[in-house]
């Protein structure tokens, strides 16, 4: 019950951001990898524009034409040759053995320079990190008070109680119908577990509706696993074995 206490309520959750935040970064680069030979590529909000001639296996780029606009400046960069590459500040289009125009459209006054190796800064594009119920930490969803937040609390809290309640039932079960053998006792216990999973379900969404309290929603399914624990127990030992059992630890 300690291990998946602490699968449900810390490694999972923590799974769970991490694969969000993975899939967040993946989508900032999924325009830059999807760069093609032979076709025009617009980034940085539209402030860069892109073309390659080719892409050799190693992902060199040759003749490529980059136009990019900053600061009211135009920029034309023609390259013999370019790549990508991870730098101090970002990604960069590195170019090499190339020619460089600057200026403003409509004036006279332009800047041509060659180069040997000239970076170009491109921003990742711009998304929402979407991150699911799932992967919210539990302490924060123990402070909230969103039915959300506390049916996907009580979810969590469902798997470790799950294992000590029907750890508690396999007991009765295992000398409830000796006429029955093993498989008899099977069949009961993939019963129980099956109730036993749709009520979780229906009392989460339940919960969710406002159709019953949160509170309720929490302990009345494990009130109903003791209730079965109680009748189960009764009809193996009888109710005076029981009785006997409480007295003699209340005595103690």
């Amino acid at each position: 019950a300690i291990i998946a206490a602490g699968m449900s309520m810390v490694a999972t959750p923590w799974a769970e951001a991490k694969m969000s935040l993975l899939m967040h970064e993946d989508q900032k680069v999924a325009d830059i990898r999807g760069i093609a030979a032979g076709r025009f590529s617009e980034y940085s909000h539209g402030e860069l524009v892109f073309y390659t001639e080719d892409i050799d296996p190693d992902k060199r780029m040759h003749n490529v034409f980059v136009q990019n606009r900053a600061g009211g400046k135009l920029g034309i960069v023609n390259a013999k040759y370019g790549r990508m590459e991870n730098l101090p500040g970002g990604l960069y289009l590195v170019l090499e053995q190339g020619e460089r125009v600057q200026g403003v459209p409509g004036e006279m006054d332009f800047i041509i320079e060659k180069f040997d190796e000239y970076a170009v800064r491109i921003e990742k594009k711009e998304t929402l990190l979407n991150q699911h119920r799932e992967a919210i930490p539990s302490d924060q969803l123990w402070l909230s008070d969103k039915l959300h937040d506390v049916a996907e609390i009580q979810s969590r809290l469902s798997i470790p109680l799950g294992v000590i309640f029907l750890s508690l039932l396999a007991v009765p079960l295992a000398k409830l119908s000796p006429r029955g053998g093993v498989y008899g006792s099977l069949v009961v216990a993939f019963a129980i577990y099956f109730v036993y999973g749709n009520l979780k379900r229906i009392g989460h969404s339940w919960v969710v509706k406002e159709t019953i309290p949160a509170s309720f929603g929490y302990f009345g399914v494990y009130l109903l696993l003791l209730i079965l624990g109680g009748i189960l127990l009764v009809r193996l030992y009888g109710i005076q074995w029981i009785m006997l059992q409480m007295k003699r630890r209340g005595k103690a």
